[in-house]
């Protein structure tokens, strides 16, 4: 009887109803707001062990639940609504199903983001008298020079409508310069690197903007990598290079979060710490250096073979 009545409750749980599942999706958000608030009032006690517990049981049952259960009608459901929105709006079509729109449109977004970024950074680094934000900025800037003369020579291209290969040749000469101007924005990030390593960020941030940090960073790794595997085999080079550069500014913010945690939260008496801080930001500068030197490579291959092209095509004729 009792065996019974355990594989009953284990057969729901493997499949429980919509109701039940809206309860722990909601359970688990109130134990990390809950656990959050009671680390922020230094509340160490068995009552935080039992938050920690709750959020980690709601939390993984959560996962399960959107993976293995939901994750498909999910899916079918935005893909849907994604179908209806796109018959009825143009702009909405061209978003969804045009990967050259969608990457100039996000890409025009993120120089806006990467703007603010050098204006609170510049501001910062001046009233505060940072060393570490007025290096951050000098890293926004070159990152806004990449993005804007790629905007604005696609535009050009755009607008100016050349034959196939003026376009492709103009595009292989804006992807050799992406690469080269990548090397100088990675040449910009030493600094940074080094005063992170070296904990001379001289602003602390409150927790709940390190969260709020933690949420745009983890969203933003997320997107760049879906769209750079979707991006790897694209013929378009103006869209390679966007998201070649996208992919470095993903690598420089996930250490930015590392370390805004670190100094956020930490001690400060962690040597083992300071040696993952070292490790990871040699890593973000090698990967950021291995991206430009590929773009350029790529970038002048590109280059010389449509040169010899063109030369066979005149030869031929």
């Amino acid at each position: 009887m009792k065996d019974g009545k355990l594989k009953s409750f284990l057969l729901f749980l493997k499949s429980p109803n919509k109701m039940f599942s809206g309860v722990i999706y909601i359970l688990c958000l109130i134990f990390a707001i809950t656990s959050i608030v009671f680390q922020s009032l230094n509340i160490n006690d068995t009552a935080l062990l039992v938050l920690y517990a709750c959020l980690g049981i709601t939390f993984f049952y959560s996962i399960y639940l959107l993976v293995y259960r939901d994750f498909k009608n999910i899916k079918k459901y935005f893909k849907e609504k994604k179908q209806k929105i796109s018959s009825k709006n143009k702009f909405a079509n061209k978003l969804f199903n045009d990967l050259y729109y969608r990457t100039m449109f996000f890409s025009s977004l993120a120089m806006i983001i990467t703007f603010c970024f050098v204006v609170y950074n510049a501001f910062a680094g001046i009233y505060y008298s940072s060393v570490w934000n007025g290096s951050i900025s000098v890293y926004y800037i070159f990152l806004l020079d990449i993005r804007l003369m790629t905007l604005l020579s696609e535009f050009k291209i755009h607008k100016v409508q050349p034959d196939e290969f003026q376009k492709q040749n103009q595009r292989a000469k804006i992807f050799r310069a992406e690469g080269f101007l990548l090397i100088c924005l990675d040449i910009a990030l030493i600094a940074p690197v080094t005063l992170l390593v070296l904990s001379r960020r001289q602003i602390t941030l409150p927790m709940w903007v390190a969260i709020a940090n933690a949420t745009y960073t983890f969203y933003k790794v997320i997107g760049c990598i879906i769209s750079f595997i979707k991006t790897r085999n694209s013929e378009i080079l103006s869209v390679k290079g966007l998201k070649n550069l996208n992919l470095t500014d993903a690598a420089i913010s996930l250490l930015s979060l590392e370390n805004t945690m670190i100094l956020t939260f930490s001690t400060g008496e962690d040597k083992d710490m300071f040696t993952f801080v070292i490790i990871s930001g040699l890593v973000v500068v090698l990967l950021g250096m291995f991206i430009a030197i590929l773009t350029l490579i790529q970038g002048v291959k590109k280059v010389r073979d449509l040169k010899l092209s063109k030369q066979n095509s005149v030869d031929i004729n």
